[in-house]
């Protein structure tokens, strides 16, 4: 899970890529030039009829490239999507969950038509929809995100402790309307976590029991906390622990609606964008992972 540092160590890799067990199949290899552009990408190959793709990067890229992926099927629902991952980002959260991820075994499983399904979570907003594999959070996670990114970003997953301890300083629980599995919430909350996968932050075991092939996804509730408490408390979500604490509820469910629409920072699989959103849903079985 060595990231690419450099245009060599790109190239370098790229070449790997070319004289695989790929060489035996068609394929096109395209480059990310700036933001956004691997949504784009997705899109497009998907509109020209491409249905199996492989993504190297890290969860940023993999959101980019599943949002575009998704969007041209929600417009054109045609054919089984299978996707590989080559993890290079500095978090890979995503990839924690998964069996194999060196590419000697993704290659193997692409030439076997080895695969095994995953849901995506779909997000409703106001303007139209996004999609997470791994997990949306709101509150102060979506802060710290957002902070790390901007500041912090050049220090990988230490980023994120460091965003944490800048955030406690202003921490401070806000008051959410939803309502999930026949029953309406009105509560204040330090954060609230809808999760497909288990991690966030790179090592950071958000949702210890949540799957990304069970069809549900893991909404963790955390209920106000003092700086203090949350510090002292901040140790046990590397282990998981954190969901024994009292504050803190984890539960299940396939839809999870806001009413009326939550207008916040929202952290989607590492990427924090402002939005009003209305509904988060599960769609089982949307995409096929190649391990």
């Amino acid at each position: 899970m060595r990231p690419i540092r450099s245009v060599n160590d790109y190239d370098q890799f790229i070449q790997r890529v070319r004289k695989a067990k790929m060489k035996h199949i068609d394929h096109q290899v395209k480059t990310t030039e700036y933001s956004t552009h691997a949504d784009q990408i997705g899109r497009h190959m998907y509109y020209d009829g491409i249905r199996e793709f492989v993504v190297i990067g890290g969860d940023g890229t993999i959101h980019e490239a599943v949002n575009g992926i998704m969007e041209a099927m929600r417009k054109d629902p045609a054919g089984r999507v299978k996707l590989g991952i080559v993890p290079r980002g500095t978090g890979n959260s995503f990839v924690r969950d998964l069996p194999q991820t060196d590419e000697a075994n993704l290659w193997n499983a692409i030439c076997e038509d080895r695969w095994h399904p995953c849901d995506v979570v779909k997000i409703r907003l106001d303007y139209g929809f996004l999609y997470s594999i791994n997990l949306i959070s709101i509150g102060f996670v979506a802060e710290v995100a957002k902070l790390r990114n901007k500041y912090f970003w050049p220090f990988g997953s230490m980023g994120y402790i460091m965003a944490v301890l800048s955030k406690l300083v202003t921490l401070s629980p806000k008051t959410y309307h939803y309502s999930f599995n026949g029953q309406d919430y009105s509560k204040p909350m330090t954060f609230l976590s809808i999760n497909n996968s288990r991690f966030t932050g790179g090592s950071m075991k958000m949702a210890p029991d949540a799957k990304y092939d069970d069809k549900k996804f893991d909404v963790i509730e955390v209920g106000p906390m003092s700086p203090l408490r949350l510090l002292a408390a901040f140790p046990k979500i590397f282990s998981g622990k954190h969901i024994s604490m009292p504050e803190v509820t984890a539960s299940q469910s396939t839809l999870l609606q806001f009413d009326p629409l939550l207008e916040a920072d929202l952290m989607i699989d590492g990427e924090v964008i402002r939005a009003k959103v209305e509904e988060i849903s599960i769609l089982p079985d949307l995409i096929y992972l190649f391990y």
